[in-house]
């Protein structure tokens, strides 16, 4: 898959889960957002601030990968 394709994917991604979350979650009161179903399980929204808090590590890897010249496959 070369890099345009990839990231148009990626986007398409995005978003799909961006009106995931916004559907589904947003409706929530605040005190289900924060229930713990177990004294070592994350809440929705620990899980939802996880994942944005780490997508700066990925966005800045992935900007890498795709700075970098794309492998040419040996025959």
């Amino acid at each position: 898959m070369n890099a345009t394709t990839f990231l148009e994917t990626l986007h398409s991604r995005v978003q799909q889960q961006h009106t995931t979350v916004s559907a589904d979650f947003a409706p929530l009161e605040a005190t289900l957002l924060n229930f713990k179903p177990g004294p070592e399980s994350w809440s929705i929204l620990e899980c939802l601030e996880h994942l944005n808090r780490y997508s700066r590590y990925y966005n800045e890897r992935l900007a890498q990968a795709l700075a970098r010249p794309a492998a040419v496959p040996s025959r």
